[in-house]
């Protein structure tokens, strides 16, 4: 089993890469690889249940010091900062940067300004964090400036998930108006970072309206929410057993009226995952 990791890069993109059958990935342990003004984390099998967190985060927040939890004395920490009350963490070892090829570890530390001189000095955890700070600062500017919403939209926030499963009992697009209304709809476009643009035309609009709309329905939503059952699912953005059902519920009057304004319009409806 190859010890180093070695990538094929064509700019930003990762082309081939060793990791997955390195020491490092059978063990858990994540990978940081930066190349092209950019940085590429790589995740073992055991995290892949991270993507779906870390791209629904609004911006990451980076610090150092003791990870207890894995015995380890010194190691980053990614907290992605979603707006929710237990947002996602995750460990990355001082060895996914100590097991880097010579002239990538360079890099790295060039990318963070610093020299292999510095890095016993006690400030140089302070000098790495702010300046991801400073990066992401910048990139949440970005993706906010990008996501302003228009005054015929609304927002689900992050009771998406769990407002879909509420309509139709399962964690991905379902037939029928209630399995569509969230995640459904015609592809359009391209590919907006969490798959494209999804339309209704208004006759599906007006379908969905009318079912949204059925007597009795939010009894059955409420009856139909069952914390372990989401979690077990992997629904974001979790900790259901906390959060409890009236958020979801104030979403599904929101998606309700306005399925219904555009339905009285005659209007297409567009949904976008941000």
């Amino acid at each position: 089993m190859p010890d180093t990791v070695t990538i094929s890069n064509d700019g930003p993109e990762i082309v081939e890469t060793t990791y997955w059958q390195t020491d490092l990935a059978h063990a858990g342990t994540c990978y940081l690889s930066p190349h092209a003004g950019c940085f590429r984390l790589l995740l073992p099998p055991q995290q892949v249940g991270a993507v779906r967190a870390i791209r629904m985060a609004l911006r990451c927040v980076v610090s150092r010091g003791p990870y207890p939890a894995r015995h380890w004395s010194d190691a980053l920490e990614l907290l992605c900062e979603d707006g929710h009350t237990a947002p996602f963490r995750l460990p990355v070892s001082p060895e996914a940067l100590d097991r880097m090829p010579p002239e990538l570890r360079a890099q790295v530390l060039r990318s963070f300004g610093i020299g292999e001189a510095d890095l016993d000095s006690p400030a140089v955890g302070d000098a790495i964090v702010k300046r991801l700070a400073d990066r992401g600062a910048a990139l949440g500017l970005t993706a906010q400036q990008k996501g302003k919403p228009d005054g015929k939209g609304i927002s689900l926030d992050k009771a998406w998930h769990g407002l879909h499963f509420l309509l139709c009992g399962a964690a991905e697009p379902a037939p029928g108006p209630l399995g569509q209304a969230v995640l459904g709809g015609t592809e359009i476009g391209e590919d907006l970072g969490y798959g494209p643009a999804r339309y209704f035309t208004a006759a599906q609009t007006s379908e969905i309206a009318q079912a949204l709309q059925a007597p009795g329905l939010e009894a059955v939503l409420r009856a139909r929410f069952n914390p372990a059952g989401m979690t077990s699912l992997g629904l974001y953005p979790g900790g259901w057993d906390v959060n409890g059902v009236d958020w979801l519920i104030e979403a599904f009057h929101t998606v309700r009226d306005f399925y219904a304004a555009a339905a009285t319009s005659g209007q297409a409806v567009v949904t976008v995952i941000e």
